[in-house]
């Protein structure tokens, strides 16, 4: 029995260096899924602003001057965006750097025994690849002829990878009552904005609607995986609910009671009607900021309503119409009695003036 004691004495100091190694690990593997949540945020706030600064900047230039700047109906608005090559070099970065993460956040979950992550880094591969097609394919349309692919092509290429986020994520939902499926259900509204709009941008290369949407649907995105990596990984989250993880991205959060769980879907379906009113907010004194800079409104060439159909009339009247006020009265049904009656009286006259004549 003093042997057996002695063991687990002597074991006790090994046993609590395995687990302050694993309490390490944990921290190591909360800290990368913040920051990897909050790099993604940034990236897809940054590209959002500026497709919508340049859009913007565009129409609104193009709307002030003469009709001979328009782009023709055969190229999209987009590639007249400036600095259009270095928005699609950063594109590609961000996706080259969000695949290495996923592999090494498989390499950490293999090493842990956890295999199922694997798989979760492959899906959301998949989908930075096909945002780096999307990247590199445009850069070489754009800057070489190696590649004479309409610019629709490319943007089929976005409405796939986005098409391909949205199932990502949606497919997270199955199998999981986690609190996380909220946070992932609310994020599928910004990515199906991006596709519609991305589609539109193909048929009405023109208009200015849909990169604005694509804009606006990137900015929500971003803002939310910042708002999914602070709820996650820091604890600000309902309170009574926790966050289990294996390894990276296989996580999910478990509350200990049913009310607790309520409790943070209402929450974070708060949080997602803030940052729609934030970017409200944002895009107004922007958009009147733009308006102000780029546009050049003259008083002088507005013409009041109705001038025109009034001058006409003021000259069936008999006025000149530079300026000079017509006065009417309103009639009586007597007047108009009377002068009828004088009329008819009149026509009589001259009848009978003209019958005594022929006689």
């Amino acid at each position: 029995m003093t042997v057996i004691v002695t063991a687990k004495e002597n074991c006790k100091p090994i046993l609590s260096v395995i687990d302050i190694a694993k309490e390490n690990c944990k921290q190591q593997l909360t800290k990368m899924g913040f920051w990897g949540l909050s790099l993604a945020g940034a990236g897809f706030i940054m590209i959002g602003i500026w497709q919508a600064y340049s859009t913007a900047m565009i129409y609104l230039t193009r709307s002030s001057s003469s009709s001979s700047s328009r782009p023709s109906s055969s190229s999209g608005l987009y590639r007249k965006r400036p600095f259009y090559t270095a928005e699609l070099l950063f594109i590609a970065s961000l996706a080259l750097l969000y695949i290495l993460n996923a592999a090494l956040s498989s390499y950490n979950g293999l090493n842990h025994g956890d295999p199922l992550v694997l798989g979760i880094q492959l899906e959301k591969s998949g989908v930075a690849s096909l945002f780096l097609m999307y990247s590199v394919v445009g850069m070489i349309c754009e800057c070489t002829q190696l590649l004479p692919l309409p610019w629709e092509v490319n943007n089929l290429i976005a409405v796939f990878a986005f098409c391909e986020e949205f199932l990502v994520f949606y497919l997270q939902n199955e199998g999981s009552t986690g609190l996380e499926i909220r946070y992932y259900s609310l994020l599928l509204v910004p990515i199906s904005v991006c596709i519609a709009s991305k589609a539109l941008e193909i048929p009405y290369p023109r208009s200015v609607l849909p990169p604005l949407g694509v804009a606006l649907g990137l900015i929500l995105q971003g803002t939310w995986f910042f708002q999914m990596g602070i709820s996650f990984f820091t604890g600000w989250i309902s309170h009574g609910c926790i966050l289990s993880e294996k390894s990276g991205g296989d996580y999910t959060i478990s509350c200990e009671h049913p009310a607790d769980g309520h409790r943070g879907k209402a929450i974070a379906t708060l949080q997602f009607n803030c940052h729609l009113a934030l970017l409200l907010v944002c895009l107004l004194p922007a958009y009147s900021c733009l308006t102000t800079k780029y546009v050049n409104f003259n008083s002088s060439s507005y013409i009041p309503l109705g001038a025109k159909e009034q001058t006409e009339e003021l000259q069936d009247l008999g006025g000149s119409g530079d300026g000079v006020e017509a006065r009417f009265a309103l009639d009586s049904d007597e007047d108009e009695t009377h002068e009828t009656l004088q009329q008819k009286h009149g026509t009589m006259s001259e009848m009978n003036g003209v019958n005594g004549m022929s006689v």
